[in-house]
């Protein structure tokens, strides 16, 4: 957000229940993020899935190592676009938040299992 804006800064809270953090413009609350929305459990959904295909290790952590910026990223992103939408267009923070960017994100890790299950073929030539 601070690419965008000027006066960005976070606040931190910790309470019995939940870790969060409300990212803030000029003092002004814009984003809360909460321990659920840190992806935390899109990686472990990812990485687990990687450990129930067949492959070799080296072909698994090539895609852990490359699949969690990836994630990370995209999440990143999905999470300054609501802060945006939270400030320019606050009618389209619900939709975007519990369906069009929960998709995008797991439209990615689907592509990255699609990717990782993929096996090179072999033909063979009779003659």
């Amino acid at each position: 957000m601070s690419v965008f804006y000027d006066g960005v800064g976070a606040v931190y809270t910790h309470n019995n229940a939940t870790a969060s953090a409300i990212v803030t413009i000029n003092g002004h609350g814009v984003l809360g993020i909460l321990d659920p929305c840190n992806g935390l459990d899109i990686y472990v959904l990812f990485i687990s899935f990687l450990f129930c295909f067949p492959g070799s290790a080296k072909r698994r952590v090539l895609f852990i190592l490359m699949g969690i910026p990836y994630i990370y990223i995209i999440n990143t992103i999905r999470c300054a676009l609501i802060g945006w939408l939270n400030i320019a267009h606050r009618g389209w923070v619900d939709i975007s938040h519990h369906y069009i960017f929960t998709a995008a994100v797991y439209l990615l890790v689907f592509y990255l299992w699609m990717e990782y299950t993929k096996t090179k073929r072999v033909t063979v030539h009779e003659g």
